[in-house]
């Protein structure tokens, strides 16, 4: 692997030029795994394609008749990130500790992940959030926590909840 001081020519490379030259093969190397990945593509589709008309071959041989265009296509699973986690529990701690004050789906997000010992970044946010935000339904469904804002998909609001007040 070349040094920086191949590209430049000096002996000591200015450090301003090092995070160019980085970033440009960083750059670089994204652009490149993804010329690869496209140049795949075709071959993997083919493949695919052959398999699948296989299949509707074969599928009305069974005795039991099914039409084979009927059936649709399955995204794969992807296991909560939460799993072997309580989260029913960490979310009604998590609202407790805020004393009836609202908290947004993301500051629950953070403090649901941050008790799990999960890190949140720009990646893993959504994969996060979505777990968060389906048990928050689940649970104004049973009456267990409140819904302060909009069901409307127009709003385009930030959720926000609260646990019920409490009458003694």
């Amino acid at each position: 692997m070349k040094k920086n001081r191949d590209y430049s020519g000096l002996e000591r490379t200015p450090s301003s030029l090092v995070w160019l030259i980085n970033e440009r093969s960083r750059t670089r190397g994204k652009l490149d795994r993804c010329i690869k990945l496209i140049e795949s593509l075709p071959g993997d589709i083919c493949e695919l394609m052959d398999r699948l008309a296989s299949l509707d071959r074969i599928i009305p041989l069974h005795e039991v008749q099914v039409k084979a265009s009927t059936i649709e296509g399955k995204r794969r699973y992807t296991p909560s990130p939460f799993k072997g986690h309580k989260l029913v529990r960490t979310i009604i701690a998590c609202l407790k500790q805020a004393n009836g004050k609202h908290m947004s789906t993301a500051m629950i997000v953070y403090d649901v992940a941050n008790r799990c010992g999960l890190t949140v970044n720009a990646k893993n946010y959504k994969h996060l959030k979505i777990p968060v935000r389906n048990t928050l339904a689940k649970l104004v469904a049973k009456k267990s926590i409140l819904r302060h804002h909009s069901l409307d998909p127009a709003d385009q609001e930030e959720g926000c909840w609260s646990m019920p007040a409490v009458n003694d």
